[in-house]
């Protein structure tokens, strides 16, 4: 094992078929009650253990904003243009970054919590969270040499599930291993507060790289 991470990426290119418009910049209410964009939601708790925190989009999406709620923005990084739409993909660009073990979370999970990622943090990569409904593949901490690994099982269109046989678990929390891919899965979240914005306060965040669905 290399040192210990610095870097965590939130995979945030997929198509978003089940939410109906751009997932990662779907909107999403911190505990705190500030709106912020999915992709952020779940970068935060990487952000606050100090991490640099990437988001990775395809080509084909739309470019930031990632704002944070301070008012900073996150990098962002284009993978290569891929024959398929394969979540490896991203994960192989994302540990081409990196010349060290990296945190790695699809953006639709923002319920992961701090102290779960400092759980993920103290172990040996590569590992990956487990929660009563299965293995979660692409959350967790990652060598560098799975790179390598994680391209062959895109193009090869290989079963994600079947990525991370090889890597340790940790079971963590069902609560936070929720996934927000479709506008029911952010209803709890949004409370009609969505609905309630005015067309001046969409605007604002809009700038700041939240997308709103037609009726929240």
């Amino acid at each position: 094992m290399m040192g210990s991470p610095s870097r965590a990426f939130v995979l945030a290119g997929g198509r978003a078929t089940r939410m109906g418009f751009d997932k990662a910049r779907a909107p999403f209410f911190s505990e705190e009650g500030v709106l912020i964009s999915l992709a952020i939601a779940t970068a935060l708790p990487l952000v606050s253990l100090g991490l640099d925190v990437t988001i990775v989009r395809r080509s084909d999406s739309t470019v930031g904003p990632w704002t944070l709620p301070d008012n900073q923005t996150l990098t962002e990084a284009i993978e290569p243009d891929a024959p398929s739409h394969h979540p490896l993909w991203g994960v192989g660009f994302a540990l081409s970054q990196t010349g060290r073990d990296a945190l790695i979370v699809p953006c639709d999970m923002p319920w992961v919590s701090v102290e779960s990622w400092r759980r993920i943090l103290d172990q040996n990569a590569p590992v990956v969270a487990v929660g009563d409904d299965g293995v979660h593949p692409l959350l967790g901490r990652f060598p560098t040499t799975w790179r390598t690994k994680a391209m062959a099982f895109a193009g090869s269109g290989g079963r994600v599930s079947s990525f991370a046989d090889e890597a340790s678990h940790i079971l963590l929390p069902d609560d936070e291993l929720r996934n927000a891919n479709s506008p029911a899965a952010l209803t709890e979240n949004w409370r009609g507060r969505v609905d309630a914005l005015s067309a001046v306060d969409r605007s604002a965040y809009e700038r700041r790289g939240v997308v709103f669905p037609l009726k929240g």
